[in-house]
């Protein structure tokens, strides 16, 4: 949801599977990104980003997505946090990316990402797992606002 356009076409060229469906993909997960934090009553978005992620791909398209990362953070229900390298270590994020989401008439329901397709997750069990990884995860991740003078420098130290 927080990838500019030039970031998700390099993640999406790299795997093998997908290399010849970029511009589809790209299509939809920006049609995605304007029906939800982009539209005019926008989801709440909070999403936690290792530095070391931060950290990958060609010299430009690092310093667009973080540039994207920085506009997308000043907006009032978007929330991006880091978690800083040195802080990482091995912890739960690191079995892929995930997302949780609270329905209007409060359910949850979980996604899990991998390089295939996302899987549904609505099972109170395997939920459960998901916000126990999401709770470790968050507890290793900056504030709001250090998160975004971290990226902040990132720009202007690769000037």
């Amino acid at each position: 949801m927080a990838q500019c356009e030039a970031y998700m076409r390099e993640v999406f060229a790299a795997v093998p599977r997908t290399a010849g469906q970029v511009d589809d993909l790209v299509a939809t997960r920006r049609e995605r990104q304007a029906n939800t934090i982009h539209r005019d009553n926008p989801v709440a978005l909070s999403a936690i980003i290792g530095e070391l992620a931060l950290s990958r791909g060609p010299r430009e398209v690092r310093k667009q997505q973080w540039g994207h990362l920085a506009d997308e953070s000043h907006r009032p229900h978007v929330k991006i946090r880091i978690i800083p390298a040195e802080w990482e270590g091995i912890h739960a994020g690191l079995s892929g990316p995930f997302n949780i989401a609270t329905m209007p008439d409060g359910r949850r329901i979980g996604l899990l990402d991998d390089q295939l397709i996302g899987h549904p997750v609505t099972d109170r069990g395997n939920l459960g797992h998901l916000e126990l990884a999401w709770e470790e995860i968050d507890a290793l991740a900056l504030p709001v606002v250090q998160s975004r003078d971290m990226i902040l420098r990132m720009l202007d130290d690769h000037k």
